[in-house]
Formats: C-alpha cells, structure tokens, sequence
C-alpha cells in the first residue's frame, strides 16, 4: 500500500491535465462503483467534506466517485513506474474526468 493512501490524501488530480495523459491510459471504472475499494470511498468522503462538496443526485455522486476513482488509480500507477520526474497529488479537481478537466 503507498504512503499517501495511508495518510489518507483528501485531494485530487488536476497536474493530470497539464501533462497531457490521454484517456486511453485511464482504468475503465463500471458505473456501480461496485469494485471501488472501501478505502477510496473513505478518501472520497474525507475530500468532499473537505472541499465543501456536494451533489445533487446519487448519480451525480456516482459519476464524481468514479472519475475520483481514476484520478486515484493514475497517481497510483504514476508513484508504481519509474518516471517520477514530476509529482502528481489530490486536489480540489479530483471529482473531475479528464474530459471535464481539459476544457
């Protein structure tokens, strides 16, 4: 398990955009959220607690788990490979798909 998973980041990706990663490198994630471990649920709860977040449907709140979710297995894979000439972390775009966040 990493250090920051541990620590518990509350945050999300948005050095993602700046680098340019396409969305074919993004784990595919089922809608259900039914394969999200409990321990990103907990990340996700702690990060919108913590950025004043909130949705306005269980679906939105699906939608935002999972592109949470991606944001939080790319930093995983990224902290796993051996490039780490730059960092990535959690922060307030976390809820967002890459889609939504390169616009």
């Amino acid at each position: 398990m990493f250090a920051f998973v541990a620590i518990g980041l509350v945050a999300t990706v948005a050095v993602i955009g700046c680098f340019g990663f396409s969305n074919e490198t993004l784990p595919e994630v089922s809608v259900q959220n039914t394969h999200i471990p409990a321990y990103v649920k907990n990340m996700f709860e702690n990060w919108t607690m913590k950025h004043g977040k909130s949705y306005d449907s269980e679906d939105e709140t699906s939608e935002r788990l999972n592109a949470f979710y991606v944001n939080v297995k790319k930093i995983q894979s990224h902290y796993e490979g051996e490039d780490k000439s730059y960092d990535l972390d959690l922060n307030k775009f976390a809820d967002l798909s890459f889609e939504e966040f390169k616009v």
